[in-house]
């Protein structure tokens, strides 16, 4: 009888099947990231599919997908999809409300590309900042932006991609500070910022699209300087934070008249509000409520920086105040010879971005 060499019969199939050309395809493959949704530590991801497949295009079941856009005080022309321009960022903090724990956020700069799947039948709100061309003006750190777009874990984010966490949310979303490159540590900024927040909704299969309201968070300033006969060659203006430091500006003068003019100053430090859940701060119940702030403003000259006025003014946002710094004409109250008159007027009409 025939005696079968086994053992090289085998050892020949296991070095042939090692040099497969599927294996070797297999073994050149590195993991890549696809663009799309993303989950932290603790957090569920609504779209996981089964335990070795890849993310489903579609919600799992039992989940709705949303799609957003924008509506309110917003400085665009009117239209029924509105594409943010290319250097603005905005930031979108979700929570559960049963739980009043973050459930997921995501920071973009086109809001046609953000999708979020909720539970269907699930109620949550939303909180939202944006600032135009705030890629541009905002300071960075290592792992992207600055506040208000910074997470509790200073984790990296990837634009127009959403992460769900219960763990890591955007925790300098409502934050009042905006470090600029060229400010960092000023209050008082010009920044155009608004902000938004839906307190409930919820979102099924048939009613999947949410508009997100933005409403301005800035007011601004117009000085109007009419001292004829005086020496002065400039006025100095400063609006000043209680914990940063002044805003300060100069302004010419040029036969005593001269003028300043700052179309948009970052509001952030609200009067008192009424408390709200734990999620919302001071400065989103003011949102939600009639928002007021107490500013201080000083106007002097380079000697006296307080020399004209030197005081707090209550400032509404969405409005410009405007102060006339006038010679004494008239019997009315003055100092120095000079009167100062305080008025306001609003900035931007109210925009509907859904309307046609």
């Amino acid at each position: 009888m025939r005696k079968i060499a086994i053992f090289p019969l085998i050892l020949l199939a296991l070095l042939l099947s090692q040099c497969s050309p599927e294996t070797e395809e297999r073994e050149e493959k590195e993991p890549t990231e696809e663009q799309g949704e993303v989950i932290e530590e603790g957090g569920e991801n609504p779209n996981e599919g089964e335990e070795g497949n890849e993310e489903s295009n579609e919600p799992e079941e039992g989940y709705s997908r949303a799609s957003f856009n924008f509506e309110g005080e917003f400085v665009q022309q009117k239209s029924s999809s509105i594409k943010t321009e290319e250097a603005d960022l905005f930031a979108i903090q979700f929570y559960d409300i049963e739980t009043q724990n973050p459930y997921a956020y995501v920071i973009g700069d086109d809001i046609n590309q953000i999708s979020v799947d909720f539970r269907t039948g699930h109620m949550y709100m939303l909180k939202i900042t944006y600032i135009k061309n705030g890629q541009n003006i905002l300071s960075t750190t290592s792992n992207g932006w600055s506040e208000p777009f910074t997470n509790s874990s200073y984790l990296p984010t990837t634009l127009n991609q959403t992460t769900y966490s219960s763990e890591v949310f955007l925790n300098s979303i409502s934050s009042p500070f905006i470090p600029l490159k060229n400010e960092p540590g000023a209050l008082y900024v010009e920044a155009e910022r608004y902000h938004g927040v839906i307190e409930s909704f919820e979102i099924t299969e048939e009613n999947n699209t949410l508009s997100v309201p933005l409403q301005s968070l800035f007011f601004g300033v117009t000085l109007n300087v009419d001292l004829p006969g005086t020496t002065l060659e400039n006025i100095s203006f400063a609006i000043h934070s209680l914990y940063f430091a002044p805003k300060r500006y100069s302004v010419a003068l040029t036969e005593g008249k001269g003028s300043l003019d700052i179309p948009f100053i970052s509001l952030g430090i609200p009067s008192e509000q009424d408390q709200g859940p734990k999620y919302l701060n001071d400065l989103d119940m003011a949102v939600l409520q009639d928002y007021q702030e107490n500013v201080h403003f000083s106007i002097g000259t380079s000697e006296n920086e307080i020399y004209f006025f030197d005081d707090f003014v209550t400032v509404e946002r969405n409005q410009k105040t405007i102060i006339d710094l006038l010679s004494n004409t008239s019997n009315e109250t003055s100092t120095g010879g000079f009167t100062i008159n305080f008025g306001e007027e609003m900035i931007n009409e109210y925009i509907d971005l859904n309307a046609q």
